[in-house]
């Protein structure tokens, strides 16, 4: 994937959540920095390098992991599931509207709680 298809496909799919008020996104290169940002205390940071396919999404609530997918070349690619973000659960491979999609239903959670 590109760094532009990365960032179409991964703010299209922050547009379809209601609760993003805001996005953000910076790019140097290959590589993408950004933010889907639901409050000052909780949002999504987004990380993606064209050259190694290093791939990020955390959801943040003050200022704390508590959600997210990767993939980097040592790891694969994994989960960080709610309740126990320091573990690294391996997944089979996601889409950037994949990923979006667990983001949702992760956020759903987190503002229920």
């Amino acid at each position: 994937m590109d760094v532009a298809t990365f960032v179409d496909q991964t703010l299209n799919g922050l547009a379809a959540i209601p609760c993003i008020v805001d996005s953000m996104v910076a790019t140097e290169g290959p590589i993408v920095d950004g933010y889907g940002i639901v409050s000052d205390s909780l949002y999504l940071h987004f990380y993606f390098n064209e050259q190694t396919g290093t791939t990020a999404f955390a959801l943040i609530h003050a200022n704390h992991r508590v959600w997210g997918i990767d993939y980097d070349q040592r790891r694969g690619w994994h989960l960080h599931p709610l309740g126990a973000t320091n573990s690294h659960e391996p997944i089979g491979p996601k889409t950037t509207g994949e990923i979006i999609t667990l983001f949702s239903a992760a956020l759903e959670i987190v503002l229920r709680s």
